[in-house]
């Protein structure tokens, strides 16, 4: 039997999942456009979006009603990653190798047995024909005692 999630860890997940909502397609997103999305209750999620609001994570146009990352967002954890990440180098890497060989490309990380995937950039529309994904792996990028202050 699935055991149940607390009420911590589900709202935890909600706010990684408002944020992760967010990318190039939608830099603005309203509360519906949130409920829609994740199949959320209407109160509950104007209630979390005004709580990130408060903490400084989103800001909300009063005009529109939408709501957008703030810089704050973009910051979080950043003091504490590797120059390639922190310094913005690895996001180059993946734009300049998807706009090279017209494929997506995604940084994964594990997570106990599970990769997660942290970041990447989607082929563009009018790209080369769909090629099958390849995966490549590098142990400097998985060995997570590897250091990337270079």
């Amino acid at each position: 039997m699935a055991q149940l999630e607390s009420n911590k860890a589900k709202i935890a997940k909600r706010v990684i999942e408002v944020l992760e909502f967010f990318d190039e397609d939608h830099p603005h997103a309203t509360v519906m456009d949130i409920v829609r999305r994740f199949d959320r209750p209407q109160s509950s999620t104007s209630e979390l979006l005004s709580s990130l609001v408060d903490l400084g994570l989103l800001h909300k146009d009063p005009c529109s009603r939408s709501y957008s990352p703030t810089p704050r967002a973009a910051m979080l954890g950043a003091a504490v990653q590797p120059k390639l990440v922190r310094d913005g180098v690895l996001t180059g890497l993946i734009d300049r190798l998807s706009a090279q060989t017209c494929l997506g490309v995604a940084v994964f990380g594990m997570v106990g047995l599970k990769a997660r995937c942290s970041t990447g950039a989607r082929a563009l529309a009018h790209s080369a024909p769909p090629v099958p994904p390849v995966f490549v792996a590098a142990s400097r990028i998985i060995c997570p005692t590897a250091r990337w202050d270079g």
